[in-house]
């Protein structure tokens, strides 16, 4: 399992080290931001899952779960 950040700009995600901050990634895309938080990967079968919780206080925007993680796995098959 790893553990990342991401945001999500017109539903596109955008995963990066946790390390960094969410606003640091926005950048001037800020306002565009639909969601932000963790997500675990983990791969099953060869396919990576994900699962997104928690949300970004330097954005003030929290995951919406289920949905992120539905996009998030949509990217990386």
């Amino acid at each position: 399992m790893k553990l990342q950040k991401y945001i999500i700009i017109a539903n596109y995600p955008i995963l990066f080290d946790k390390e960094l901050l969410h606003s640091k990634v926005a950048g001037e895309n800020k306002d565009s931001v639909e969601s932000a938080g963790y997500v675990f990967l983990y791969t099953v079968s060869e396919r990576v899952g994900a699962i997104c919780m928690g949300q970004s206080d330097s954005l003030g925007i929290p995951s919406r779960g289920a949905i992120d993680a539905e996009l998030i796995q949509k990217l990386l098959n």
